[in-house]
């Protein structure tokens, strides 16, 4: 199935099935490609994950909802309202492109190795 996410305006607007199924189906696509050992789809595929608009909802989602409610998160602080969740949301772009580095180093150290050359 092919998923449209439609961008939220704010956290209410979020379809949070449509983010859970969008995501499956990624990771889905990435398992196939590794077993295919098809390096190249997993690597567009991981790219077309992590910049997606349904993970970076769930990241934050996961990220927010606790019980403890004034746990201060990994950067110090606290999402109280949904503003600052949605807020939350559109920062998570920068950290999203080092992470894909990272983890392509680290399962495909020698498609990074070509791609130096």
């Amino acid at each position: 199935m092919n998923y449209q996410i439609i961008i939220a305006k704010d956290w209410d607007d979020i379809n949070w099935f449509q983010a859970n199924s969008r995501l499956a189906e990624l990771q889905y696509e990435i398992l196939t490609a590794y077993r295919e050992n098809d390096q190249i789809r997993v690597l567009q595929t991981q790219d077309k994950l992590v910049k997606g608009f349904a993970a970076r909802c769930l990241v934050v989602r996961k990220v927010t909802a606790n019980k403890g409610k004034i746990t201060f998160g990994i950067d110090g602080v606290v999402y109280n309202t949904k503003a600052q969740k949605f807020e939350a949301l559109q920062s998570v772009k920068a950290l999203k492109i080092i992470l894909l580095n990272q983890f392509t180093e680290f399962m495909f150290p020698n498609l990074m190795a070509a791609c130096d050359h």
